[in-house]
């Protein structure tokens, strides 16, 4: 198993976005900090396999990079 922590965006419960956001990977998603250090946006622990941290990441990267308000629903 591997995992990543991210600073997660949300709109209105970040246990329940960041869980599905990461069941569109196979992987588990956990709140680590609901204030985190990066302008208040909660940490989340994502857990799965390599590869779906891998591809969870890329997408995660991918959509906030394009400016997306809220990763968890897309």
């Amino acid at each position: 198993m591997s995992s990543i922590e991210l600073d997660f965006m949300y709109e209105t419960d970040p246990q329940s976005e960041a869980t599905a956001f990461a069941a569109r990977f196979d992987a588990q998603a956990e709140v680590i900090t609901e204030h985190g250090p990066a302008g208040g946006w909660p940490v989340v622990r994502f857990t799965g396999t390599t590869e779906a941290i891998k591809r969870l990441e890329s997408t995660y990267n991918d959509q906030a990079y394009d400016g997306q308000a809220n990763i968890g629903l897309t």
